[in-house]
């Protein structure tokens, strides 16, 4: 069912595979497990049912909601609409992102400092030299003048197209070490960086299971690496054929036509 015929107090009948178009509160399941990594990160199913939980569960011990951008890996259940649109876990999470402030970098707040501390020795300067013409009775109009040239002067125009050109030689060396940043201060950024706290999922790896080797009564086979475009061709014993055949035929995942991926229990995907 498409997500914008979806209203809260619907019913909506899931199954595996089935993407999730809004949030739903369970009152039935069975077997069910559900895909949450874009919510969550976590790119193992999570388990669900019907029981209720606190108040105060964070959405990955929600084991009684389904999330609008999730989808079911296996099981089927019943589920009540109990929000659409924004006001799903998904679109809290949209407006949080679009009203966050990206915050000023450690370079962009040393050169704010830069630049109120350049102003103030400036005007002092600017009016020491006004002060002293004056006393030492030259013309007003002239001191007026030459202190105001002196303060465009002293200001460093130049400084900006300097720091400029300083961030895009360290944005080509990031990229030359396979690094791609997409704008100038993170260089500067990451350079002052210290701690570095992430999680592997998705970022230092794939998110995805690979079938590496076969193991059966005859011996082992080994499989082709991802780079390898020569596809795989069961043994002439069949009993790979009679094992791939079986994990095929007990599997409800789906793979997606386009790519290696698809959606269901990541193990039979």
């Amino acid at each position: 069912v498409p997500a914008e015929d979806l209203v809260p107090g619907d019913i909506v009948l899931l199954d595996a595979g089935d993407a999730v178009s809004a949030d739903l509160r369970l009152i039935e399941a069975s077997g069910l497990a559900a895909d949450e990594s874009a919510l969550t990160g976590e790119s193992v199913a999570t388990d669900k049912n019907t029981q209720p939980v606190g108040p105060d569960a964070r959405l990955g011990e929600q084991v009684s909601m389904l999330f609008k951008g999730s989808s079911v890996t296996r099981g089927s259940g019943v589920g009540v609409v109990v929000g659409t649109g924004l006001a799903t876990e998904l679109g809290r999470m949209t407006q949080l992102v679009l009203e966050a402030d990206a915050g000023r970098s450690p370079l962009e707040r040393e050169l704010a400092r830069l630049s109120v501390q350049l102003i103030w020795a400036t005007l002092a300067v600017a009016a020491a030299i006004a002060a002293v013409g004056l006393i030492g009775g030259r013309d007003p109009i002239l001191m007026l003048q030459s202190a105001i040239a002196l303060a465009v002067a002293a200001i460093p125009e130049g400084l900006p197209i300097v720091v400029t050109l300083a961030l895009a030689r360290g944005m080509w060396r990031m990229a030359r070490q396979n690094a791609l940043i997409e704008r100038l201060s993170a260089v500067e950024t990451l350079g002052a960086t210290t701690v570095i706290l992430t999680d592997k999922t998705g970022t230092l790896t794939e998110n995805r299971m690979t079938v590496r080797r076969l193991c059966m009564p005859s011996g082992e086979i080994e499989m082709a690496a991802d780079a390898d475009p020569a596809p795989f061709r069961p043994a002439r014993d069949g009993q790979a054929e009679s094992l791939l055949r079986i994990a095929v035929l007990c599997n409800d995942a789906q793979l997606d036509r386009a790519g290696d991926g698809g959606s269901g229990d990541p193990m039979e995907v």
